[in-house]
């Protein structure tokens, strides 16, 4: 029997590796997906921002096995914060939806673990090998391969930046009786954990420490880590009053990577790397899932530039790179914040290298009054096309449009004309038929970006405008 052949070969069915599946297969490409069902029992917290961009690619049957919004609470440094929310979501029940959507999408699905990749003798694309469930070894070819296989993708042999290494502990609890959902954040000496039970009396809880002094007990002595950990908290044990764990491999106990780390170079020619295979992030900061279906919806309009218009692989290449490049420092920062808050344990093992990395340059820059025009590869409807940009303090990427509006053109209009509304007259041809013409006024003015001089030439400064000028 003669091989398949696909355009495209995506390795791991999670929100990752589905999101992208569905827009390529919408943008016309021949697409295999292999994945394997998730081995264990999870559930994790999403955030309301995931939520919108798995609705955005149109995954309805994963949103639909998305549990309520319950209540997070947060005691950090002493301190006792509520008001925060989240979705619990069983992992397994969610990939399953999943997989539901991306048969749905009218890719072939292939439901079976990886065995190996393998280049072709012609440089023309790849062998995937995969494992059946019914142990026979299947094999298809593909003209590109990208890798969705999240922290168990393989990472030998690759350039990464990384930072400082934490392993998560997990444990699944049940009740026996279904109290309140909730769900809460605990620091201590040694790292810190997420407690969550949802409406039917599940529960996780989840030990978050350091890897750098040296491995953690595996095996069958990693459950007896666990409840030594869990004997040293009591408000953990207070939250499980009356819960049992629920067993399972290894004593029920999971041991994972949780580091944050990025791949230096995430798209090639004939391979990329999407969701947690390229970019993993703190799961302090509970946007991984946002992150991961970002990264997708980039590389989509990546893959499909390089693939329409070979001419403009680079460029495609650098967009997808400094989409996670900007997204790696800019959660890296945040999360170096948070742990800076907790002054307990300001020494420790854990806490001190977390609080000084990556750098001591603010997360979230303020609004300077300045700018500089650029040409960068931005997302041009499915394709990466080079455009001029506004670069601003607080948008290092450069802003091409605001709501439609196309920010560099309308500035110059503006530094001629006085009236905003000539100046959108101006720019109406470039402008998006349900483009927001305020939205953008607003954003310049927000910025103190509106003035009579015209931005100067690519990669030169913009003069300083002024904050509150009225146009």
């Amino acid at each position: 029997m003669s091989t398949e052949h696909f355009d495209i070969a995506i390795l791991g069915g999670g929100p990752a590796g589905a999101v992208l599946c569905r827009e390529l297969r919408r943008m016309g490409h021949g697409v295999a997906l292999v994945a394997a069902p998730r081995p264990f029992p999870a559930f994790e917290g999403f955030a309301e921002r995931a939520l919108k961009g798995l609705a955005w690619a149109g995954c309805e049957r994963a949103l639909a096995a998305v549990g309520p919004r319950v209540a997070r609470s947060a005691r950090w440094n002493g301190t006792y914060f509520a008001g925060n929310v989240e979705h619990l979501v069983d992992r397994q029940s969610f990939d399953r939806a999943l997989l539901d959507d991306i048969r749905a999408s009218g890719a072939q699905l292939h439901a079976g673990r990886v065995q190996g990749t393998h280049p072709l003798d012609d440089g023309a694309g790849w062998q995937i090998e995969w494992r059946a469930a019914d142990g026979a070894v299947q094999r298809l070819r593909a003209g590109y391969l990208v890798d969705a296989r999240g922290r168990r993708a393989p990472r030998s042999g690759l350039t990464w930046r990384r930072g400082p290494a934490s392993v998560c502990i997990a444990r699944r609890w049940r009740y026996p009786r279904v109290p309140e959902p909730l769900a809460r954040v605990e620091t201590f000496e040694d790292g810190w954990m997420w407690f969550a039970r949802d409406a039917r009396g599940e529960a996780m809880l989840q030990f978050f420490l350091c890897a750098e002094r040296g491995p953690l007990p595996a095996g069958e002595r990693l459950p007896t880590h666990y409840t030594a950990l869990l004997e040293r908290l009591p408000q953990a044990g207070e939250l499980l009053r009356g819960a049992a764990p629920v067993a399972g491999e290894r004593g029920g106990v999971h041991l994972r990577d949780a580091g944050t780390s990025l791949c230096a170079a995430p798209m090639g020619e004939r391979q990329a790397r999407v969701g947690e295979a390229a970019l993993s992030i703190d799961p302090l900061a509970g946007h991984g899932v946002f992150e991961a279906v970002g990264g997708a919806l980039a590389l989509a309009v990546s893959l499909n530039t390089l693939l329409r218009r070979p001419q403009r692989a680079a460029l495609a290449q650098r967009f997808y790179s400094d989409r996670l490049g900007h997204d790696f420092i800019r959660m890296a920062r945040t999360g170096r914040d948070f742990y800076a808050m907790e002054q307990r344990w300001a020494d420790g093992d854990f806490w001190a290298p977390r609080r000084a990395w990556p750098d001591d340059l603010p997360a979230h820059p303020g609004l300077s009054g300045e700018a500089r025009v650029s040409r960068m590869p931005v997302a041009d409807g499915d394709l990466v096309e080079a455009r001029e940009v506004l670069v601003t303090a607080d948008q290092p990427r450069g802003i091409w449009q605001v709501q439609g509006v196309p920010l560099v053109a309308l500035l110059r209009e503006l530094g001629k004309r006085r009236s905003p509304q000539q100046a959108l007259a101006a720019v109406a041809a470039d402008t998006a038929p349900d483009a927001d013409p305020q939205a953008a006024l607003a954003w310049l003015r927000h910025r103190g970006l509106l003035r009579d001089d015209p931005p100067p030439s690519a990669d030169q400064p913009a003069a300083t405008g002024q904050n509150g000028r009225a146009c």
